[in-house]
C-alpha cells in the first residue's frame, strides 16, 4: 500500500487537474485518467523519458472515451515513484505545448 499511496499523492501533487487515479485497494498497477491531453502521445513521451505508461486508449477495441495510462507500481521504491511521475508531469506538459522536444 506504500507505494500505491506514494504514486496517487505524487500524482496529486504533480498531475493534479489532469490525472486521476481511478479506485484501485489492490494490485501491481494504477489506471488512470487524463483529461485534456492526448493519452497515447502522453505515453510515447512518458517512454522517451524512461517512464513505460502504456495508454488506455491502446487497450480500447473503438475509438473514443475517456484516455488514461497504466502505470506499474510494484518493482519501485516510493522515490522512484516520486521521480517517475514528475517526467510524467514533463511528458504531460510537451504534449501539451505540441513540440517535438520535450527534453
Amino acid at each position: 500500500m506504500e507505494r500505491r499511496d506514494a504514486l496517487v499523492e505524487a500524482l496529486a501533487g504533480e498531475l493534479g487537474g489532469v490525472a486521476e487515479p481511478l479506485a484501485a485497494e489492490a494490485g501491481l498497477h494504477l489506471t488512470v485518467r487524463l483529461w485534456g491531453v492526448d493519452d497515447r502521445e502522453v505515453s510515447r513521451r512518458a517512454l522517451e523519458l524512461g517512464v513505460d505508461a502504456p495508454p488506455l486508449s491502446s487497450f480500447r477495441a473503438s475509438t473514443g472515451g475517456d484516455g488514461g495510462l497504466v502505470l506499474g507500481f510494484a518493482a519501485l521504491d516510493p522515490a522512484a515513484i516520486r521521480a517517475g511521475v514528475r517526467a510524467l508531469a514533463r511528458a504531460v506538459a510537451g504534449a501539451r505545448r505540441g513540440g517535438r522536444s520535450i527534453v
